[in-house]
């Protein structure tokens, strides 16, 4: 009767489905690795909307505006917060969307979201090199961002390297550049359901305000030893995502696939 009894619960566990790991969804997970002063909480809110879940966990300590709600284990959407690494085993794990902005336009803006008294980035500006006149164009606060951009030589591509590990373009799955926005976001959320993830809403999403600015247009602010200053120190970025030049985000060759392509290195 024992002997029935196991024969039974053997073949019983052997029709039985495979239990699926918690681990293992079926569908792909998108991971954002914010940076800084390039349009991630737009991007966020764009997300939200397309993923379908306005509670999503992030993965290291929390900026101002973000809250752990739920498990990373149970979301389709993960937020790598600012100032965390991108791990190789997190760039195995999940579909990821990296951020990636002009140089000259990335330092204006974040001197100047610190010249408004804001970002972490100001506790570390030396004294009288912040703007004091929004929209800090004056004379005395254009002197006042030559120096800072001297104390910050090189800030960007030292906490780019941090983030993603290289100034690569394979460093994650797809990129959205701020200067392109909701073309690139559009773009990346179609290589992410080509690679088996899953959109509850609309992928068409409206443009949306990026956080207000303190500055006026960018070239306002450089002159050419500002220019020189950013360039010269950052000039993997133009090589690496084919930025035109300073204060101009568009690109010296169709972009998306061409940045993946092998090529010369550029002059």
């Amino acid at each position: 009767m024992r002997l029935a009894r196991l024969l039974f619960c053997a073949a019983a566990a052997a029709l039985r489905p495979p239990r699926r790991l918690a681990t293992d969804d079926q569908s792909k997970k998108l991971l954002l690795v914010h940076l800084p002063k390039a349009g991630g909480n737009t991007v966020i809110d764009y997300l939200v909307h397309l993923i379908g879940e306005s509670q999503y966990p992030h993965l290291g300590k929390p900026g101002e505006r973000h809250t752990k709600v739920r498990s990373a284990r149970d979301a389709s959407f993960v937020l790598l917060a600012e100032f965390e690494r991108l791990t190789p085993d997190l760039r195995k794990k999940y579909f990821t969307l990296g951020l990636v902005r002009e140089p000259c336009g990335y330092y204006l803006s974040l001197w100047s979201f610190g010249s408004g008294g804001r970002g972490k980035a100001r506790r570390s500006a030396p004294r009288g090199t912040l703007g004091e006149t929004k929209p800090f164009d004056n004379l005395a606060d254009l002197d006042r961002f030559t120096e800072w951009l001297r104390a910050f030589r090189g800030y960007y591509g030292r906490l780019f390297n941090k983030t993603y590990g290289a100034i690569d373009a394979k460093a994650v799955d797809c990129w959205i550049r701020t200067e392109f926005l909701v073309d690139d976001f559009s773009r990346c959320m179609g290589e992410f359901r080509a690679s088996g993830g899953v959109t509850k809403n609309a992928s068409d999403v409206e443009p949306l305000q990026l956080n207000p600015s303190s500055h006026t247009a960018c070239e306002r602010y450089y002159n050419a030893s500002r220019r020189e200053l950013v360039v010269e120190t950052e000039r993997a970025f133009y090589e690496t995502f084919l930025y035109r030049g300073c204060c101009d985000g568009n690109t010296t060759e169709p972009w998306a696939t061409s940045i993946l392509a092998p090529r010369q290195t550029r002059p």
